[in-house]
């Protein structure tokens, strides 16, 4: 029964978005009417129309419509003849602790091996242990509610609204940052993060600088006014620091991200390719590729899509597109955006993912050529100005100090001994840390 309200359920949801898809196919086709009245110059009218059309024309826009709506019915279709068979159907399922459990014999085991070419680890699956426990793997993952930003939200949540109103542009940009640098906090309630951290921060700015001027310093007036004056100022920029901070921590996060899906991206594609031409169903290779635990940089994406599967009832397409527009990285949004269009075309996956395979590992090594010659450039810097220029600096100095002389009231012993032991360790740190920063992961 509980099988049957969900389907229920997405049947009722989906009828909404086709009533909803409906409403905006309608808004489009007013707007672009509108659009030709109010630029009754042809010149301008396609200029602007092709701006506000996106570059695509207004058929593929209509017919993007028409075949969501379309999908959508067929959908609904499926969903009813879904919950027809089991009001139908007489049999229960057997539970899984009674379905006959088959065994590889040595013989076969022996069979499959020379005929498949299955590595012994493979068939180590197969092959049954008491001592091994049986994998329970969770259809998907619901997210929790942050203590903090509960707390947050108790105190300043009327302020973050307001600070929200007053700055839509910056809350903007802050929400595309959260969504695509995958923060599971709501955006009101990062505001109220924000807002509530920076409060204390400056209150406690203020305090510890007030004890600190005060601490043991002669009271008068003027030194109060002073420190007062001093401590404000210095609470006000913790302030606005610690809001700074909050504002680019998801904006720093995004851009890691994108950095750990464009490494990952090249393998997953090959790995993608190999599910696809087995004949798998498009959504065990997300499955497949989640479960193997081996690309990081792309396991939140792969969960996100899951779920939209799993626990909210979309069809793949559908999560496919919900992830495209939240995902960091351009070139899996264009992977993920082909693929919808090859299964709603009834394309071949697996040679859209050979031929997106072979793509992605021409760029990948590509750029590791260009990162090498570019590593040449800083082999050639690194031998001038660390090696070529101490050098020389050291001979400098010999020959100052055999003349007597001194280099801005400081002897040549007290300068060689700090450039030997502190500017030059730190310029190669810093030379290191550069190396680290630019080089790809």
């Amino acid at each position: 029964m509980n099988d049957i309200k969900v389907l229920a359920k997405r049947i009722e949801t989906l009828a909404q978005e086709i009533k909803k898809y409906r409403e905006n196919k309608k808004k489009f086709l007013e707007s672009v009417e509108e659009f030709k009245k109010t630029h009754p110059n042809e010149k301008d009218y396609k200029e602007k129309l092709n701006i506000f059309l996106k570059g695509r024309t207004i058929e593929a826009w209509t017919s993007y419509f028409d075949s969501y709506i379309s999908q959508s019915f067929n959908e609904i279709e499926a969903k009813t003849d879904e919950i027809a068979n089991q009001l139908t159907q007489k049999e229960t399922a057997m539970p899984i602790e009674q379905q006959p459990i088959f065994y590889l014999s040595k013989k076969e085991e022996k069979k499959y091996k020379e005929e498949l070419r299955i590595d012994e680890e493979y068939i180590e699956r197969l092959r049954p242990e008491e001592s091994k426990e049986l994998l329970i793997l969770k259809d998907y993952t619901v997210y929790e509610a942050n203590p903090y930003g509960k707390l947050a939200n108790s105190f300043v949540e009327e302020y973050s609204e307001k600070l929200i109103k007053s700055m839509p542009k910056m809350y903007e940009n802050l929400v595309h940052a959260l969504r695509t640098s995958d923060t599971k906090i709501l955006s009101k309630t990062y505001v109220s993060m924000m807002l509530f951290t920076a409060i204390i921060v400056s209150f406690v700015t203020l305090l510890t600088a007030l004890l600190i001027s005060l601490f043991g310093a002669e009271i008068t007036i003027f030194k109060i006014i002073q420190t007062i004056f001093q401590s404000i100022t210095l609470s006000a920029v913790a302030g606005i620091a610690t809001l700074a901070v909050f504002f680019f921590i998801p904006v720093s996060q995004a851009n890691t991200r994108r950095r750990q899906i464009k490494n990952d991206l090249p393998f997953v594609i090959i790995h993608m390719a190999a599910v696809a031409g087995s004949g798998a169903h498009p959504i065990s290779m997300f499955n497949l590729l989640f479960s193997s635990g081996e690309y990081k940089g792309l396991e939140g994406e792969i969960k996100k899509i899951i779920n939209y599967v799993n626990l909210f009832g979309y069809n793949l397409s559908t999560a496919l597109r919900t992830v495209a527009l939240t995902t960091p990285s351009e070139e899996f949004r264009e992977l993920l955006l082909g693929l919808v269009t090859t299964i709603e075309t009834g394309g071949s996956l697996k040679d859209y993912l050979t031929a997106k395979a072979d793509e992605a590992m021409v760029n990948y090594r590509l750029e590791r050529k260009k990162y090498i010659e570019i590593l040449a450039t800083y082999a050639d810097v690194y031998t001038g100005i660390l090696i070529a220029a101490p050098l020389l600096f050291f001979v400098t100095l010999a020959i100052i100090q055999m003349m007597g002389g001194a280099i801005m009231g400081l002897s040549v012993n007290i300068i060689a001994t700090v450039g030997t032991y502190a500017i030059l360790p730190l310029l190669n740190m810093a030379f290191i840390v550069f190396l680290n920063f630019t080089q790809p992961e």
